[in-house]
């Protein structure tokens, strides 16, 4: 008989205010606890591991109030850092982190540093590898019955990314198969475009993000991704129909031009003051609107 083993998700991205997107919602927290509250009910209806392949925070460092609303609304689970989670998305300055506070808190199951876990669901146990951010992934070495990675990585099959993806991440390149060896399935974040698809004989699950906040977003969206004992995945749609949405992003869109903008970073070195300045004066010359220099800003951080 199959059964549900495990309930993936991924890009939560929990923010304290709201992406210029959402921003006529009128309690942002609200509207992001609607998706995690039916997170919540599903595992409590089956009874399995939560696992969250990564950026659970917007940014690593949010107020104290956002952290303790992820106290309070995420389920247990087990995770992996995303980028996002992360300052200066290195690893070892995790301890720095809200994502480090979960673990504390207990919210998050395991060390952030884990290297596999074995993880009981209601009839038995599977195997956990776990690749944060900036990991390396590698073949499964372990004889369990079933294999699971928790990758934050992006990847990509055809018309599930952005225009211009690196080659090195589609899925579909031979070394994959090479990679996930051994694996029943790999559960990825950081790609916010849903797919599943196979390497080899492991079952990939893009989970794309739990909390729209963007046009793509709205349009692209699966919400949670429940892997089933025979290798098979079913998909949760989270409800949607109290979210609100402000109408701005074409500006976004049409001001915006990425192509100049990415010319324009690749013109810096890698530090963050340069980078800041790069931004800066895109948003100068080009004479973009308050309303999406703010955006911009807001990305950075600020």
């Amino acid at each position: 008989m199959t059964k549900i083993i495990a309930i993936a998700v991924a890009d939560i991205h929990l923010s304290h205010n709201p992406p210029v997107s959402r921003a006529v919602e009128p309690d942002w927290l609200e509207a992001q606890s609607r998706p995690l509250r039916e997170l919540r009910e599903l595992q409590k209806k089956h009874d399995v591991p939560v696992l969250c392949a990564g950026d659970v925070f917007d940014r690593y460092n949010p107020n104290p109030e956002l952290i303790n609303f992820a106290i309070r609304e995420l389920p247990k689970m087990y995770a992996v850092p995303g980028q996002h989670d992360l300052p200066n998305h290195q690893i070892k300055d995790v301890h720095r982190s809200a994502y480090d506070t979960l673990v504390e808190a207990g919210v998050i199951l395991n060390e952030p540093d884990e290297v596999c876990l074995s993880v009981p669901f209601s009839s038995g146990c599977f195997q956990v590898d776990f690749f944060p951010f900036g990991s390396e992934v590698k073949p499964s070495s372990d004889n369990e019955e079933i294999n699971i990675a928790l990758v934050h990585s992006y990847i990509w099959i055809k018309n599930c990314s952005y225009p211009g993806a690196l080659k090195e991440n589609n899925l579909e390149r031979r070394s994959w198969k090479t990679w996930l060896k051994g694996y029943d399935f790999a559960i990825f974040g950081d790609n916010h475009i849903p797919f599943t698809s196979k390497a080899g004989d492991c079952t990939v699950v893009n989970c794309g993000c739990l909390i729209r906040r963007s046009k793509d977003e709205r349009e692209h969206y699966a919400g949670i991704k429940m892997l089933i004992s025979d290798g098979t995945v079913e998909t949760h749609t989270v409800a949607a129909d109290q979210d609100k949405w402000e109408e701005v992003e074409e500006a976004l869109d049409s001001e915006v031009n990425m192509t100049d903008f990415l010319t324009e970073l690749k013109s810096t070195d890698s530090s963050s003051l340069d980078y800041r300045k790069a931004v800066e004066r895109f948003i100068r010359d080009n004479k973009v609107r308050k309303q999406v220099e703010q955006e911009l800003l807001r990305a950075m951080g600020d």
